[in-house]
C-alpha cells in the first residue's frame, strides 16, 4: 500500500518556534494483506527553528500522539489516522503540528495465467471461462472480479489462440496476464451414402462424380475432403460395384460409409427394327428409376409407349403425337425388381416389344 497524508495547512504549520513540513507522499512496504502496521516514524515532519542559528539549541524531542491508535495496529486500506507530533528544544520552547495520515492501497493485483484447452460442441462452438486460465491470481484487498478479452470461440479459431485475463481488486487497481487456449474439434464428421448407377462411354469408361454417392455427409464445423476408394470405372467393371466414401475436416476427423455403384454399359440400339422406326435406344437397361427411350421415325406419326409387369399388367401408358423423333423419360421409381415388357406401337399399329429389367436395392 501506499500512503498520502495532509497536515495543517497541507503543506506544513507555522508555530511560534518552529515550521513544520510534512514530506506529502511516500510509499510502505506491501504485506500479502490488506493492512500494514501503523509506524509513526515513517511520518516525521522536517522542522525548521525559527529563531536566528547563533542560537544554538539541542536537538528536538517528538512526541507523537495518536487518536484511537497505537503504534503497530494493523491498519487497513481507506484507513485515516491522526498524528499529532510535539516539538520542544532544550529551552524548554514547544509547538505542535497535527496531521492526517490515510493509507491508500495502490498495489496491483499479482496477475497468474495458464494454459487451457477448449472442446468444440456439435455446434461448432465453445466458451471459456475466467477460472479456466486463472493460476491463482492475488489481491491482498480481495479481487472484485475477472475479464477475459474473449470467450467465445468457434470453428473458425481451431488452434491456439492468444487471451488476456484482467483482474481488478476492490479499490480498482488492475493487472493483466496473456496466456494460449488451444481450441480442438475432436468431433467425427458423419459421413452419409447412397447407392447409384453409372454408364460407360462410348470408350467404355466412366468417372464417379463424388456427389453422385454422397447424400449429405455433415460436420460440426465445415469438410475439407471427400475422397472415393475408386471413382473410375470400364467394361471390366460391369454390374455392381462397392464404393467407400470418406469425408474429412479440417482437425482430420474422418468417417467413412459405403455405396453400391451400378455400373451399366452404354446404350446400343436395337437391331431388330420394326418398319416405321429408323432408330430405337432403350436405356439404362437394366435401370433403376429412369428409363429413357428415344425413336427416330421415317415419318411424322403418333406413338404410343406400354409397360406392363411380369404378371401381364399394364403399369405404364404414354403416347407422342405426331412426332419425328421422340425421346420419353419413364420413372419406374418404386417399382418392384423383375422383367418388365416395353410395347411400342404406331398408329397403324405396328409394334415392337422389348424386355425392359428393373434393379431394386
Amino acid at each position: 500500500m501506499s500512503v498520502e497524508g495532509t497536515g495543517h495547512p497541507v503543506c506544513g504549520g507555522q508555530g511560534n518556534f518552529f515550521t513544520f513540513a510534512y514530506f506529502g507522499e511516500g510509499t510502505l512496504p506491501v504485506g500479502t494483506s490488506c493492512s500494514i502496521p501503523l509506524a509513526v516514524e515513517s511520518f516525521k515532519p522536517f522542522i525548521v527553528a525559527n529563531y536566528l542559528p547563533e542560537q544554538k539549541i539541542s536537538d528536538f524531542q517528538f512526541s507523537p500522539t495518536l487518536t484511537g491508535w497505537n503504534p503497530g495496529d494493523p491498519i487497513d486500506a481507506n484507513t485515516t489516522v491522526r498524528m499529532t507530533y510535539v516539538a520542544q528544544d532544550n529551552f524548554g520552547n514547544r509547538d505542535t503540528f497535527a496531521f492526517d495520515v490515510t493509507y491508500v492501497d495502490k498495489t496491483a493485483p499479482s496477475m497468474k495465467c495458464k494454459q487451457a484447452t477448449l472442446v468444440l460442441t456439435a455446434g461448432g462452438t465453445a466458451t471459456l471461462d475466467a477460472t479456466m486460465v486463472n493460476d491463482n491470481s492475488f489481491d491482498g484487498c480481495g479481487m472484485q472480479k475477472l475479464a477475459l478479452s474473449r470467450t467465445a470461440f468457434s470453428c473458425a479459431d481451431i488452434g491456439l489462440q492468444s487471451v488476456r485475463l484482467t483482474g481488478t481488486d476492490i479499490n480498482g487497481n488492475t493487472a493483466f496476464c496473456e496466456t494460449t487456449v488451444t481450441i480442438q474439434d475432436p468431433i467425427r464428421p458423419v459421413a452419409r451414402c447412397r447407392d447409384t448407377v453409372i454408364i460407360l462411354d462410348v470408350a467404355n469408361q466412366a468417372t464417379l462424380p463424388v456427389d453422385w454417392v454422397d447424400a449429405g455427409s455433415s460436420d460440426n464445423c465445415s469438410l475439407t475432403s471427400f475422397t472415393l476408394s475408386r471413382n473410375r470405372f470400364d467394361s471390366l467393371s460391369i454390374g455392381r460395384q462397392l464404393v467407400t466414401l470418406t469425408v474429412s475436416d479440417a482437425q482430420g476427423n474422418r468417417d467413412s460409409c459405403q455405396a453400391t455403384v451400378t455400373v451399366m454399359a452404354r446404350p446400343t440400339a436395337v437391331l431388330d427394327l420394326p418398319d416405321f422406326a429408323e432408330r430405337i435406344l432403350i436405356y439404362p437397361n437394366p435401370v433403376m428409376d429412369l428409363l429413357t427411350v428415344e425413336v427416330d421415325l421415317y415419318k411424322r406419326e403418333t406413338l404410343t409407349f406400354e409397360l406392363s409387369n411380369p404378371m401381364g399388367q399394364t403399369v405404364y401408358d404414354g403416347r407422342a403425337d405426331q412426332v419425328l423423333k421422340v425421346k420419353k423419360d419413364i420413372d419406374l421409381t418404386g417399382w418392384s425388381s423383375g422383367v418388365y415388357l416395353l410395347t411400342i406401337r404406331n398408329s397403324e399399329g405396328s409394334i415392337i416389344s422389348l424386355k425392359v429389367i428393373r434393379l431394386e436395392f
